[in-house]
């Protein structure tokens, strides 16, 4: 049987499609009917097309907070690959099924991804192994709560995992990751009434004029969202954290203003007025001939056209000649 997902194609990543790397569209959602997958004890398969990547082992995916993938000598290419991919059945569930996918940083790219589906017919199985799932590193809560005592409380229900660039979906161009000790922090378990502080690595603060804020992931709404700032009593800055979310420090890129410069009297003194008579040609007076008769010539600036080619052109008028427009 074949489920397929509601979200038809994405593109992935940060690239000359996408540059600004929204992350709608990485992430790719299939429901399981409980009836059909409560009982189903064998292998599932995930199916998709890649544009840009040949195997499926160098592009990072992430299914229900599970994270595949590894950086592999694959080059990108514009062409189409159909993936296979056999997982184990432990990391889906009855119902919602979240995956998002991320390129590897050999890529300059784009990926896209369209068609993904996972098959539960065990029978139609090719032999292959199965595809590994990326260790989780969990970090000390002391990392994040200076009260040993609260920390002692809450170790055991509450649990910080350390993640990697391509274990969170991806974060705008205009943001800038100034997060301590990893990429992202993922925070599990019983998180109701929990304060932390996001550490920040403060020597990539080179902006201090830019805006510090932490950022967690909302995947109702498929986008980074700021999240709520909190100071105690002694001026200290924490969030509470949702579980099972991811949190990031980031910084948010002034755009780029014009500098202001301080304005003197003379500053345009070296500065030549305009001439209005510039490029104007201005027409000689007729002049006598010795025979009596008046005469004029004017000749016409014609720009330039292909290859340097320019006409020359002349006007000449004589009071001998006849009665037309130019004495003629």
């Amino acid at each position: 049987m074949i489920i397929r997902s509601i979200d038809t194609s994405g593109v992935i990543g940060v690239g000359s499609v996408d540059p600004v790397g929204y992350s709608k569209d990485d992430i790719f959602e299939l429901y399981l009917p409980e009836e059909l997958f409560a009982q189903y004890q064998g292998p599932v398969v995930l199916e998709y097309e890649s544009y840009g990547a040949s195997s499926a082992e160098c592009i990072y995916k992430t299914i229900n907070q599970h994270h595949y993938g590894r950086e592999c000598d694959d080059q990108w290419s514009r062409q189409w690959y159909e993936q296979r991919e056999v997982l184990e059945s432990s990391i889906f569930q009855s119902g919602r099924n979240i995956i998002y996918f991320s390129c590897m940083a050999g890529y300059r790219e784009n990926l896209m991804i369209r068609n993904v589906r996972i098959r539960l017919n065990s029978a139609t199985l090719e032999k292959g192994s199965v595809f590994k799932r990326n260790e989780l590193v969990e970090v000390d809560l002391g990392k994040f709560i200076d009260e040993a005592k609260v920390i002692e409380q809450i170790k055991e229900k509450v649990k910080v995992i350390a993640l990697g660039i391509h274990q969170v979906p991806v974060i705008n161009s205009y943001i800038i990751n100034v997060t301590e000790g990893a990429y992202a922090y993922r925070f599990i378990g019983n998180t109701q009434g929990l304060k932390v502080k996001i550490p920040v690595d403060r020597r990539k603060v080179t902006d201090h004029d830019a805006e510090l804020r932490f950022f967690y992931f909302d995947m109702e709404y498929r986008t980074w969202k700021a999240a709520e700032i909190q100071v105690d009593g002694n001026g200290n800055e924490f969030i509470e954290p949702n579980p099972g979310a991811e949190y990031f420090a980031g910084l948010i890129k002034a755009p780029e203003m014009p500098e202001a410069e301080v304005f003197t009297p003379n500053i345009f003194k070296d500065m030549k007025s305009a001439d209005p008579s510039t490029g104007i040609q201005l027409i000689s007076p007729p002049e006598i001939s010795q025979t009596g008769e008046a005469s004029v010539n004017y000749s016409f600036q014609i720009p330039s056209g292909r290859n340097g080619m320019q006409p020359s052109l002349l006007l000449h008028y004589s009071s001998d000649g006849g009665s037309g427009w130019v004495g003629q």
